[in-house]
């Protein structure tokens, strides 16, 4: 028992080494498929749009559900907003919690 938990842990120790050695110099990019990639396709979305760009939201996104906070001036640019977010790649649902100042 404890050489096979020596050989897993030996194991681990190799996989984690080699992960870091890659990884180093590199700047890190969401991977497009992934909770972050996602939710920065859909932040990048809000921030270069016209009638978005000058609202103060945020979005987040897990498994596929986006949640949009903020402050927006009108219903217009809050419909936008989840407009923007629902034609989003990899956004199934979008809950609002913006609110019209």
């Amino acid at each position: 028992m404890s050489r096979y938990m020596l050989g897993a842990a030996a194991a681990l120790l190799l996989a984690l080494a080699s992960g870091c050695t890659l990884l180093e110099g590199q700047a890190w990019t969401p991977d497009p498929a992934s909770d972050a990639g996602i939710q920065a396709a859909a932040a990048e979305g809000l921030a270069s749009d016209a009638m978005t760009a000058d609202a103060t939201l945020l979005v987040t996104v897990e498994n596929g559900l986006a949640t949009l906070t903020g402050n927006v001036p009108s219903e217009a640019v809050r419909q936008r907003a989840i407009q923007i977010l629902e034609r989003t790649d990899g956004i199934f649902e979008v809950r609002d919690h913006t609110r019209i100042f």
